[in-house]
C-alpha cells in the first residue's frame, strides 16, 4: 500500500484512516471556488485535540498527498465545510472535487496502477478492493456483475463511513468507469442491506 506516515492522533483510529490524495483534492477545490475563508472557519471548529495538524497559511491546509490522517478529522472538516451549504451546492462541490482527484489520481501512480488492472469491468469487481486501499484503510469491498453492464458495488467495516464521504465514492464512479471505456456510466444508491454499510450499482451502454 502506497503510504508515507499517518497524521493523526497516537494510537488506535477508531473512524479509520484516509489519504491525503483525497482530502487535499477536496480541499483546494474549495480554496479555488469558495475562498480561504471557508476553510479558515472550518479548522476553527476542529476540536483542540487536532490544532496544528492543518494550517490556513498553508496551500491546501498542508495536507500531504501521500500521508494517512485520521478518519474523524476528516469527516469534522468536511461537516464543517458543508456546514450551511445548499444541497445544490453540495452535489456541484463533491461532483467537481471528485472528478479532479480522479484525475489526478489517473494521471499519476495510480494510473499506471489502474490500467494494469482495471482494463475491463470484469477486472475491477476482481481487484476493487485494490483501488479502495489506495484512499481507506479499513472497509471490506465486495463488487459483482449483476448484469452485462452493471455492477452491485457494496462495502462492510468502513470505519470511516459517512453520508458525506459516501456521496464522494459514488461520484468517483463515472471517472473510474470512464477511464475504462465504459459510456454514459449511471450510479444509482440502494437500500442498504444488513452487514454492509452502504451499496450502490454501476451502469453502463
Amino acid at each position: 500500500m502506497l503510504t508515507s506516515r499517518v497524521v493523526g492522533l497516537d494510537g488506535t483510529h477508531p473512524r479509520g484512516r484516509i489519504k491525503g490524495a483525497a482530502l487535499r483534492e477536496f480541499v483546494t477545490w474549495v480554496e479555488q471556488n469558495w475562498g480561504r475563508e471557508p476553510l479558515v472557519s472550518a479548522l476553527a471548529k476542529l476540536p483542540a485535540r487536532y490544532a496544528g495538524l492543518l494550517s490556513a497559511d498553508r496551500p491546501g491546509l498542508g495536507v500531504l498527498a501521500a500521508s494517512w490522517y485520521d478518519g474523524e478529522l476528516a469527516i469534522l472538516l468536511l461537516e464543517a465545510l458543508f456546514d450551511g451549504r445548499a444541497e445544490r451546492e453540495r452535489n456541484r462541490a463533491i461532483a467537481e472535487a471528485t472528478q479532479r482527484l480522479m484525475e489526478a489520481n489517473l494521471g499519476s501512480v495510480y494510473k499506471r496502477f489502474f490500467i494494469r488492472l482495471f482494463l475491463s469491468p470484469n477486472q475491477y469487481v476482481i481487484h476493487a478492493q485494490k483501488l479502495w486501499a489506495l484512499h481507506f484503510d479499513t472497509g471490506d469491498v465486495d463488487a459483482k456483475l449483476v448484469g452485462p453492464k452493471k455492477i452491485l458495488w457494496r462495502i462492510a467495516g468502513w470505519r470511516t463511513h459517512h453520508p458525506i464521504l459516501c456521496r464522494f465514492v459514488i461520484s468517483s464512479e463515472p471517472a473510474v468507469f470512464g477511464a475504462m471505456g465504459c459510456k454514459n456510466v449511471r450510479t444509482s444508491a440502494t437500500t442498504n442491506e444488513a452487514g454492509y454499510d452502504c451499496t450502490h450499482y454501476v451502469e453502463w451502454d
